[in-house]
């Protein structure tokens, strides 16, 4: 969502957009969405916000639950090569949607006319995230991939530039810790640890925030003004979700077989790319047995300006 190159996985397909999209969807906490509908209800028109924003998950989701019919978005994403994509994106998720028709910088969801436009750039310093006047800020599963110092840039610009016009900020499917299968392995735990050091690993921004990314973020909105309504949005992936599971280790095995050849903590946790290779094992088989379920934590953010009347 704010890599700087085009992520590796993006399938043709949008396999993993598809289920990524359901995941979520399932996730979201219903009481944090009525929070939003109410802010939004009466007005003729609403202009929203989209942070790292990616192929347009989250415009799809969330405009036609919005009640408002004249809807006009800007989604924000550094990678120009994944905002290319949001009109096939919309189509692809769409799709179960029969009312949901597309057209480049177009939704039309029954009476609803939804319009979008994109912002190649970082949405913590690009100067047109700012200039804009906005009824609603949104993001979707992003603040995991950012540094601290980053996120509490993007509060002091927002708090500062918006003033007593500062929209909410509805922030979903933060994380809040690392994957927990069940059943349990005692490899589990080097397994997670080495996962998370990958997520927190250097990167162009900095050293991402990671699994402790929803508690920062209603941390720093808390120390600039912001009252923070939280909720849990765990995923919950059950045996009858194979695909979805075996992607989920496809992103494990990934990340810490990058970490065991680096050779980062692999002394202290006593894990090698031998035992990475047996856990893979059991618990591949256990997901084709239909043995297998996870859990990944993450909570649902939905953050008011305490500072200043809301904007109507």
């Amino acid at each position: 969502m704010l890599a700087t190159a085009t992520p590796a996985f993006v399938p043709t397909d949008y396999e993993w957009l598809r289920l990524r999209f359901e995941a979520d969807r399932r996730s979201r906490s219903d009481a944090l969405l009525s929070r939003v509908r109410e802010h939004c209800t009466g007005r003729p028109t609403l202009r929203v916000l989209d942070l790292g924003a990616g192929a347009g998950a989250n415009l799809v989701y969330l405009a036609p639950r919005l009640p408002v019919d004249e809807q006009d978005w800007v989604l924000v994403d550094r990678d120009g090569a994944l905002l290319d994509r949001v009109p096939a994106c919309c189509r692809a998720l769409g799709s179960a949607s029969p009312s949901m028709e597309v057209e480049p910088g177009r939704l039309r969801v029954g009476g609803q006319r939804v319009r979008y436009q994109t912002i190649v750039g970082d949405f913590v310093t690009d100067a047109r995230v700012y200039e804009g006047r906005w009824d609603l800020v949104v993001a979707n599963a992003v603040f995991d991939l950012l540094p601290e110092p980053a996120i509490a840039r993007f509060f002091e610009r927002a708090r500062w530039a918006f003033g007593d016009g500062c929209p909410p900020l509805y922030f979903t499917l933060n994380l809040d810790a690392g994957p927990a299968f069940h059943p349990e392995s005692p490899e589990d735990e080097p397994v997670r640890a080495l996962f998370h050091a990958h997520m927190r690993r250097p990167q162009a921004l900095g050293r991402a925030l990671g699994p402790e990314s929803a508690r920062a973020v209603a941390r720093i909105a808390e120390r600039f003004g912001f009252i923070v309504h939280a909720e849990q949005s765990p995923w919950q992936l059950g045996p009858s979700e194979a695909r979805m599971l075996h992607a989920k280790l496809d992103f494990v095995e990934n990340a810490v077989t990058e970490m065991v050849n680096a050779e980062r903590g692999t002394a202290r946790l006593g894990f090698g790319i031998d035992a990475l290779a047996r856990w893979m094992a059991a618990r591949r088989a256990q997901v084709d047995r239909g043995e297998l379920s996870l859990t990944v934590a993450h909570r649902d953010l939905w953050l008011t300006p305490g500072f200043g009347a809301l904007a109507r």
